[in-house]
This record gives C-alpha cells, sequence and structure tokens, in this order.
C-alpha cells in the first residue's frame, strides 16, 4: 500500500503513540527511498534571509572530500539501486561539478538534478552547459527588489535571469525550473515574477512556503499568516489562467500550512487526493497545470535518502541546528550495511519522524 494511505489511516485513528509509532515504522519497512540528496558543500557564501542552514554549519560539518563521495557514489548506485541523484541547493564548487560529472560518465542511467542560485551558479555557467545535468532548479525569490533583499544581495536577479536564459537559451536542457520559497518579503510579487520569467519562456515553477525549525532557522516572521498562505494559493489559482503552457507546483512540507487550507478552504481540502507519499491538488487552468501538494515531514525518508556533506545519513530540517546531535544522525554512508533500510527503523534518529507524525496528526485531526 502506498505511504500516504497507511499515513491517512493512522492520522484518523485512535491508536496510542506507541502503536501509531509501529505503524510508521512498517511505511519505512514496506517503502525504502528512491532519491539520493546530496548536500555536497557545507559552506555557503551566500547569506540568504530564507535559508535552514545557520552560518557556521561549514564549522561543525566537515566537507567529506570528493575520493570518498565516489566510494559513496558507487555503493549508492550499485548497491543500494538509486537512480535518481539531487544535488541541493548549497554553494557549488569545483567538487560538486567533479562529483556531478563522475556520476555521469561512470553510472549512465542515472538522473541527476541540481538545485542551486544564480550567484553560485555563475563561475560555473560553462560547466553546467557542457555536464549537462538532467534538470536544474534556479532559485528566484520574486522580483528584483524582493529577490535581492531576501538574497541579501544586490544585483542577484539580474545575475540570475541572465543565467537562467544562458541554460535555456543553451538547448542543453530539457528542465531549466524555477524555485522560489514563498516568505513574507516576496509574497507580493512571485505571480508577477512568474508571469514575467513565462513570457520569457520558462514553463516550470516550484513554489514552496518557508520552513522554520522551531528554536532555530529562518526567522519566524519570514512565516506566512494562513491569511496570507490561503490567500496566495486562491490567487495562484485564479492567476494561472494567464500564463502559457506552464506547470505551477506549491510544495507543502509543513502541517501548519496544510491545517490553514483545511481550515479555510474545507471544500479545496476535499479535493486533495493520494498519490504515492503525499496529497496532491490538481487544477487545469486553460492550458496550465496547477498542482498544490503536501509532502508530510514525517514520510519524506520514504523519498529521499539524505546525505550530508561529512557522509551521515540525517532526517530532513535538522541541518537548522548547525552542529547535529549524534541521536539525530543515522550512520554514514561509508559504513552501511545492504541492509540499511531495514536498519534505520531501530535507529535513535527515527523519532524524528515519529515526532513529525505527531504534530501531523494535532494538526490535521
Amino acid at each position: 500500500m502506498d505511504p500516504i494511505r497507511t499515513w491517512h489511516d493512522l492520522l484518523n485513528s485512535d491508536l496510542p503513540e506507541k502503536e501509531l509509532f509501529q505503524g510508521l515504522k512498517r511505511i519505512y519497512t514496506e517503502n525504502p527511498p528512491s532519491v539520493a540528496e546530496i548536500i555536497m558543500n557545507s559552506y555557503c557564501p551566500n547569506r540568504c534571509r530564507h535559508c535552514i542552514y545557520p552560518p557556521d554549519f561549514h564549522i561543525h560539518n566537515k566537507n567529506m572530500g570528493i575520493e570518498k563521495w565516489k566510494n559513496a557514489f558507487e555503493l549508492i548506485y550499485g548497491e543500494l539501486g538509486f537512480r535518481r541523484f539531487i544535488f541541493d541547493g548549497r554553494g557549488l564548487s569545483n567538487s560538486c561539478i567533479e562529483a556531478i560529472r563522475y556520476i555521469k560518465n561512470n553510472m549512465h542511467d542515472a538522473k541527476i538534478g541540481l538545485i542551486t542560485d544564480g550567484v553560485s551558479a555563475e563561475p560555473f555557467l560553462e560547466d553546467l552547459v557542457l555536464l549537462p545535468l538532467d534538470w536544474v532548479d534556479i532559485s528566484v525569490d520574486g522580483l528584483e527588489k524582493d529577490h535581492d533583499t531576501q538574497r541579501g544581495s544586490k544585483g542577484a536577479f539580474r545575475k540570475t535571469v541572465r543565467i537562467l536564459n544562458e541554460l535555456k537559451d543553451s538547448g542543453r536542457y530539457e528542465k531549466v525550473n524555477i524555485a522560489t520559497c514563498l516568505t513574507s518579503i516576496n509574497i507580493n510579487t512571485i505571480l508577477e515574477m512568474i508571469e514575467s520569467l513565462n513570457k520569457e519562456g520558462f514553463k516550470n515553477f516550484f513554489v514552496t512556503p518557508v520552513s522554520i525549525m522551531e528554536g532555530y532557522r529562518p526567522d519566524p516572521e519570514l512565516r506566512l499568516s494562513d491569511e496570507q498562505f490561503v490567500g496566495f494559493i486562491d490567487d495562484l489559482i485564479e492567476k494561472a489562467r494567464d500564463f502559457s503552457d506552464t506547470w505551477l507546483e506549491v510544495g507543502i512540507y509543513e502541517a501548519m500550512y496544510a491545517n490553514a487550507i483545511k481550515r479555510m478552504k474545507p471544500d479545496l481540502f476535499e479535493e486533495f487526493l493520494m498519490d504515492y507519499e503525499h496529497l496532491e491538488l490538481r487544477k487545469m487552468c486553460g492550458d496550465n497545470e496547477v498542482h498544490i501538494c503536501y509532502y508530510p515531514s514525517s514520510l519524506t525518508g520514504t523519498r529521499e535518502f539524505v546525505l550530508n556533506a561529512d557522509g551521515n545519513i540525517i532526517p530532513p530540517k535538522v541541518m537548522a541546528m548547525g552542529e547535529i546531535p549524534r541521536t539525530l544522525v543515522f550512520g554514514n554512508i561509508l559504513e552501511a550495511s545492504l541492509d540499511i533500510f531495514r536498519e534505520l527503523i531501530d535507529k535513535e534518529a527515527f523519532s524524528f519522524y515519529g515526532s513529525e507524525l505527531m504534530e501531523e496528526k494535532v494538526a490535521l485531526n
């Protein structure tokens, strides 16, 4: 059974917490992840206000080194069977480019994506064109003023748009996607930004409301109110008809945002359908597709196998802590056995997913 169906049954049950936790373990036993998410570089020179990583993340999380990563890729691909890799959103480096090239040259059926920003991508533009990846997500966070404010870098917007067009016009990419972190800074210019870039030929837009790990990062003031978020969803669906042949997706990773839709737009929430490990609302608006997707945090590990820069296997969001406690580390990829997915559920770090499930049960019941 799909993880989301069992998750839904657990959420709507009267089972005690211990039995809920056992039910979640059964989900993970039957549904190993399919995407290897690689945090290749612990250091990032950018100081984006919405970033979950603290500025000193690299001090506590040392880079493993390219030769060890090559060994890790052989294990991930050859022994664990992953065919999909995502290099995730930190500052690009020569090692990251070399790692992507290594996978491309040695693992021919692997699909590779990159999440990055225009400022980080600029020094590696030629490499990105020559590789190329199977897809790339470039961050654009509103129109120029809002983007530069959120990114903490004057001129970042214009540089990013230039990089976007260079990648698109190279003809080497099937998908050059726009990724946006929705915050209280940029909520008023996101739809205008989408319309502007759509007119320049960009077709795929992925918007994610800011995720905040309480007590850590980012600043809670960046979080939208329930009214703002639900209003944005309404405006997106209404505005979508003005675009051209476009995929518009809102990816929700926090239960509070799903709760806002359920409370304030119950009819809309009833339209969400179960799809493997998430809930999804799909609408056709002219020749444009709108997808509102809720990915429960408690099920993240059924989709993503997250590897930190030091090779440690971690749950999502814990990078906000900077120095990640050993209790929230599943182990190191270079020491992993072939039974790793069965072993993960018995690690102390698995309690992270159990805690997320309990929060989801409170928020969505």
